[in-house]
């Protein structure tokens, strides 16, 4: 059985916001810290490839190291589950 890491609304990922899940829960309605509010994948937040922000502004060698982080627990999930 596989276990696939969930997204919900109120988490954040590098500078978005989860607002709310589409019901295939492929798709997000994220805001940026700036307030921009954008639909991006699940699978780009999840695996990295979505951008940390809208561009509004780069990220904190704080806020670096702990997507790198959600990042490396990502795919260790991932292989977990294979």
């Amino acid at each position: 059985m596989t276990t696939t890491p969930t997204i919900t609304p109120g988490q954040r990922v590098g500078n978005w916001e989860i607002l709310s899940v589409d019901p295939s829960g492929k798709r997000v309605c994220c805001a940026c810290v700036c307030g921009t509010v954008r639909i991006l994948s699940v699978a780009a937040l999840l695996d990295g490839t979505a951008t940390p922000s809208c561009g509004c502004r780069p990220l904190t060698p704080a806020q670096r190291s702990e997507l790198r982080a959600e990042q490396a627990r990502a795919a260790a999930d991932r292989e977990a589950a294979e």
